[in-house]
């Protein structure tokens, strides 16, 4: 008889990330013209066939993904193009993470606000 046995399956089967940005005090006024581009960087993560949730905190001090995709190079490609990053209005930064439902419909149920 095993005891103390975890069954994950998260790790064989989906690969998740958190992506941090934290914005700079000059972020509020100098995002306007960048967001379009920004919001077209994240439509490529998703034209990927990858899963996002999350957005900016309020007020525009930061924002949060957590991102499944199997090929984590996607996220290195949406730091290096996005115009935040790129403009120096945004410090990004990405790991991977290992949450305990391995189903993203009920991770964004439990993340998402109502």
């Amino acid at each position: 008889m095993i005891t103390n046995q975890i069954k994950y399956s998260f790790a064989l089967y989906s690969k998740y990330f958190l992506v941090s940005q934290q914005y700079n005090q000059d972020m509020y006024y100098h995002r306007i013209p960048l967001r379009s581009e920004h919001e077209n960087q994240l439509q490529k993560l998703i034209s990927k066939g990858a899963q996002i949730i999350g957005g900016a905190q309020f007020p525009y001090n930061g924002a949060y993904y957590i991102i499944n995709t199997e090929d984590d190079n996607n996220i290195k490609s949406f730091i290096n193009n996005d115009p935040y990053t790129q403009n120096n209005l945004a410090k990004t930064t990405y790991e991977q993470i290992y949450p305990q439902i391995d189903n993203f419909d009920q991770l964004s149920q439990l993340y998402s606000f109502k």
